[in-house]
């Protein structure tokens, strides 16, 4: 009994610290920091099961401001695409190591599937909330909102939406 009393003040005392010090955190979301994002992606389009991966490289060039480029690239079963383009960030600073933050994207892609090989324009928009757990390095999740040029989506439609999650770095 004492070791289990022992066992559970101790680890009562490690996620004292350990919340203590993610409080202490600082996100890296101030004008001149640079970013990486990576975020991955498997869901079923109702015909196939697929697989996507999508990288982005940002710039903060004000305050709470960031602007990037991004590439994908994603296949469902023989169906494959690939996507470049731009996007801009905006953080919402709440003294928390939590950092909500809205955005928008636009991007060409290539599609080659079942019903047509052609490039796409697609726009996107996207809610979502970062975890700083050090200063410089994030998880996160959010909700895309995706309009495409093309009925590309599962349905026949043109819009879409999923849900990401991600990891990030600031340097």
């Amino acid at each position: 009994m004492k070791k289990l009393w022992i066992a559970s003040v101790s680890l009562m005392a490690l996620f004292a610290v350990a919340v203590e010090q993610s409080l202490a955190v600082t996100p890296m979301i101030a004008e001149g920091t640079r970013s990486f994002t990576l975020s991955g992606a498997i869901n079923d389009n109702g015909n196939d099961v697929g697989i996507a991966l999508n990288a982005r490289a940002g710039y903060f060039f004000m305050d709470h401001v960031e602007a990037g480029i991004q590439a994908s690239a994603g296949a469902y079963g023989s169906d494959w695409w690939t996507e470049v383009g731009g996007y801009g960030n905006y953080h919402f600073d709440i003294g928390s190591p939590l950092v909500p933050y809205v955005g928008i994207g636009i991007a060409l892609n290539y599609t080659d599937d079942r019903h047509f090989d052609d490039l796409i324009l697609m726009v996107n928009g996207r809610g979502g909330v970062r975890y700083f757990f050090v200063d410089h390095a994030a998880i996160g999740t959010a909700l895309v909102i995706s309009a495409a040029t093309e009925k590309i989506y599962p349905g026949s439609k043109s819009t879409d939406w999923d849900i990401r999650f991600f990891t990030s770095w600031y340097f």
